[in-house]
């Protein structure tokens, strides 16, 4: 991807992993799980990931669309 650092790749990559899994929008916290590492650090890549226009993110609970 170039312009990402690995962390942010690692993220995106678990994003659309567990998207697809599940078939849904996913939570910080399911993605900070499922690679093992902090939640927080999760919800700064996506920040990141967000100003890139690279995903799209809501506050709230899951919820279907």
């Amino acid at each position: 991807m170039g312009y990402l650092n690995r962390l942010q790749e690692r993220i995106l990559e678990g994003i659309i992993d567990l998207s697809k899994i599940y078939d849904r929008p996913v939570k910080s916290d399911e993605v900070a799980s499922y690679l093992g590492i902090h939640p927080g650090s999760v919800r700064n890549a996506i920040s990141a990931l967000k100003v890139l226009g690279l995903i799209e993110s809501r506050r709230g609970p899951v919820t279907d669309l």
